[in-house]
């Protein structure tokens, strides 16, 4: 068959794209349960985030559907850390303070326009 034991190896791009849109389909049918299978498997052979950004997507909202609304944020936050932008598991006002000093330093000069 087309996509055998090797199908991430010899069919790299027309894997990703059949799992992508597989794990979008089970979710919008109400197959939860198969969707964190297929994600993982995504997850684990895609070549960058990029390639499983709409399979974490389907995934957070499939575990949102089902009440799992800490494991969706979870998820969400190791996406955010995937693409360089981790987020503390604890959030006090030093934190929040030196963030929004940091946001401020970065739109200096900034307007609408630029």
């Amino acid at each position: 068959s087309l996509l055998n034991d090797r199908r991430w190896e010899d069919h790299y791009s027309l894997t990703l794209g059949l799992s992508t849109a597989l794990v979008e389909t089970q979710y919008c049918n109400g197959k939860y349960d198969e969707t964190e299978g297929i994600v993982s498997e995504l997850a684990s052979h895609a070549k960058s985030f990029h390639h499983k950004f709409r399979a974490y997507s389907a995934l957070i909202k499939s575990l949102g559907a089902q009440g799992r609304v800490q494991e969706a944020i979870d998820t969400g936050f190791n996406c955010l850390k995937e693409l360089g932008e981790p987020f503390p598991s604890r959030v006090n006002r030093r934190i929040i303070v030196a963030d929004l000093i940091k946001t401020k330093v970065m739109l200096l000069g900034k307007n609408d326009e630029t």
